[in-house]
């Protein structure tokens, strides 16, 4: 039997998420919250068996939700009806999500451009967020919003270095040190026996303020081991009563389980027996690259492919500069993503839209911002987001002057020790191919990341649970071929 209960307080969230395995920055506080300017709702639910420690991250653990335990998830218990339990919190806002189908299909939410090797291949389309449902058939992503509410300290005891300083390019040989990060911020309370054992940041959005149905989606979650099958079910269980009772007609989630292990087979397996459906529609990329962040800083570089030492240290001596951006920096990193995005052909929306995400994750030390100069003129930029033990390469900027330079190499090998120093064992390149042959549009963003030292990571990917098995078939089948057929028309009339 396991006791789920909503958290509504910051620390305790985040602290919560710490103790779990793989936390991640889309199921965090600050990511929930830049969600609500959208009309995005979070309810963040945690898993424990009772009995339930009384405080979680400093805070009174409340009441399970309804008062009552969760059924156990297998012998033939029934879920909560639609309308029992915990209501998540109104959309809010009203705004529509985009229309269904048709378009051209934008790229996935969560990350950003990705650098591309110099001298060829187009650079990965950036997604401004993770919450972003995937419109019915392909189209626009729906931009996520701000917050407010501080996160507890990082893990390993230590604050994240200033983002205001001047880190140089180190020599080629690496031995030139980043600032190290300040020390003082304490590791959240790790849950005894009895704990929070899981944990999932859901998130709801009206499809129409008039109309009462919903969305949900639980992006990178939920968190927990994988491998206690009970727990897995009374999670999964929990989920979609909860989307139920929020009156979604479908919940999306994509935890980071490995689709080439043993272990991912049976997670496949599971959700399969309980309904759930793998989706057409990968909201973030289904697989990544991941390096391993524990080695010294001269083992990291004799791990990367000659040609990418070389030109670290081509950078270094041409004049190429890296040094930590700070808010201010902002708009000049925003021209040149903008800059990117229409050179690359992906969207690029008003500065607004990413300023609520980039300063509020920069001001809570959960972003670092770093910009590439040659004679003090930035000519390339990335945003990395940390959370726990892995830093993120989110976004990803450049210019066209300068990449003779190899700017982008130096921002990444930049990036790579920032996020050491900083206590992160994990870099995660965030995107690669959904199969690794040389015909995927990825492939030459791949073989960058890969010259690093990274590890192609695969995923088992997104995967939804119709709790509407008509009004998730209208929405994913039926809407997107009425709204491609009225496309069809209005061009041959407008012919």
């Amino acid at each position: 039997m396991f006791n789920l209960h909503e958290i509504t307080d910051a620390t305790a969230w985040d602290a919560a998420l710490l103790t779990l395995p793989q936390p991640h920055i889309l199921q965090s506080w600050a990511w929930g919250e830049t969600k609500a300017q959208t009309g995005w709702g979070a309810t963040r639910l945690v898993w424990t068996c009772p009995p339930a420690p009384p405080i979680l991250g400093g805070t009174q653990l409340p009441p399970p939700v309804g008062g009552a335990q969760l059924p156990p998830p297998v012998g033939g218990a029934q879920l909560p009806p639609p309308g029992g339990g915990a209501q998540l919190p109104p959309s809010g806002g009203g705004a529509q999500l985009p229309p269904p189908g048709g378009g051209a299909q934008l790229p996935p939410p969560g990350g950003g451009a990705q650098l591309p090797p110099p001298g060829g291949g187009a650079q990965l389309p950036p997604p401004g967020g993770g919450a972003q449902l995937p419109p019915p058939g392909g189209g626009a992503q729906l931009p996520p919003s701000g917050g407010g509410a501080q996160l507890p300290p990082p893990v390993g005891g230590a604050q994240l270095p200033p983002s205001g300083g001047g880190a140089q390019l180190p020599p080629s040989g690496g031995g030139a040190q980043l600032p190290p990060p300040g020390g003082g911020a304490q590791l959240p309370p790790k849950l005894g026996g009895g704990g929070g054992l899981a944990a999932a940041s859901l998130l709801v959005r009206r499809v129409h303020p008039r109309i009462p149905v919903a969305v949900a989606y639980v992006p990178k979650g939920p968190l927990l081991d994988w491998s206690d099958a009970k727990l897995a079910e009374a999670v999964l269980a929990g989920l979609e009563a909860q989307a139920r009772a929020a009156g979604a007609i479908f919940v999306k989630m994509d935890p980071d389980v490995r689709g080439d292990t043993e272990l991912g087979q049976a997670v496949v397996a599971t959700l399969t027996r309980r309904g759930w459906r793998r989706s057409a529609e990968n909201i973030q990329y289904r697989n990544t690259v991941v390096s391993d962040l524990t080695p010294s800083e001269e083992e990291l570089l004799a791990a990367m492919k000659p040609k990418w030492r070389y030109n670290i240290r081509l950078a270094e001596r041409r004049g190429v500069v890296v040094r930590a951006g700070a808010a201010a920096d902002l708009p000049a990193f925003y021209a040149m993503y903008a800059e990117t995005g229409g050179r690359d052909g992906f969207l690029v929306r008003p500065f607004d839209y990413y300023r609520a995400i980039w300063a509020r994750f920069l001001a809570d030390g959960l972003g670092h911002l770093l910009l590439a100069e040659v004679e003090d003129t930035a000519v390339a930029g990335l945003i990395l987001f940390r959370f726990g033990p892995t830093a993120y390469y989110f976004y990803g900027a450049s210019t066209a002057q300068g990449r003779e330079l190899m700017p982008n190499y130096a921002l990444q090998w930049a990036a790579l020790r920032w996020a050491k120093a900083a206590g992160c064992t994990r870099y995660d390149w965030w995107g690669a191919p959904d199969t690794l042959d040389e015909s995927d549009p990825m492939w030459g963003v791949f073989r960058f990341k890969q010259g690093f030292g990274g590890e192609f990571t695969p995923w088992i990917g997104a995967w939804d649970y119709p709790t509407s098995r008509a009004g998730y078939w209208a929405y994913t089948v039926a809407m997107p071929k009425v709204l491609d057929a009225m496309r069809r028309r209005h061009t041959i009339i407008g012919n």
